[in-house]
């Protein structure tokens, strides 16, 4: 296809396809079933849909050969709070099963076999990261209303049911474009 917005789409209508027919013939599918806790990804590619199936409780994050920072794999990866690299070329020439992996999805960074000062390093950074997301965390039961008192509403959009405890959490009033009957939390 010349447009590629759409050439990208393909592979998701494949996808879609394939796992219709499974369920219509009823064929059970587990997928990322035998990974243990803190598993790290790599692959030559993942579709939005096998990103949608990963737990972030064993998963960890994970990093692909091809893709894009605006794919549909990297949207649906954000969404799940999953640290990811997409379009690493020669990324599975360089792994083997058992190597350690650090996965820096805000810089961009796969490094494969790191030392220890490295892992000790990339920890304290996981670790700041979880200090100001929680100080962020309590500004969220502060009204949205700007200083000459104009009220901001946050709605969300949302791609995967998971998102939606997220986004009551974070102060959801409605979902992106679609007017709600029922308001997901209580006036103020």
């Amino acid at each position: 296809m010349r447009d590629a917005y759409l050439a990208a789409r393909i592979e998701d209508i494949r996808v879609v396809g394939k796992r219709l027919i499974r369920n219509l013939i009823k064929k059970p599918y587990v997928t990322y079933s035998g990974l243990g806790e803190g598993a790290v990804i790599l692959a030559d590619e993942l579709s939005p849909a096998d990103t949608a199936l990963m737990d972030p409780q064993h998963v960890a994050g994970f990093a692909t050969e091809f893709g894009g920072v605006q794919s549909h794999t990297a949207i649906v990866a954000r969404a799940l709070g999953l640290p990811a690299v997409l379009a690493v070329p020669g990324l599975l020439e360089h792994a083997a099963a058992d190597d350690r992996v650090v996965i820096d999805g805000t810089e961009g960074t796969v490094i494969i076999g790191p030392c220890p000062q490295t892992i000790a390093e990339y920890q304290a950074r996981r670790d700041a990261f979880a200090r100001e997301w929680r100080h962020l965390a309590r500004l969220r039961k502060l009204p949205g209303v700007t200083r000459d008192g104009v009220e901001i509403t946050l709605e969300a959009n949302l791609e995967l049911p998971v998102e939606l405890p997220q986004a009551l959490a974070n102060g959801a009033m409605g979902l992106g474009l679609v007017p709600l009957r029922v308001p997901l939390h209580e006036p103020r």
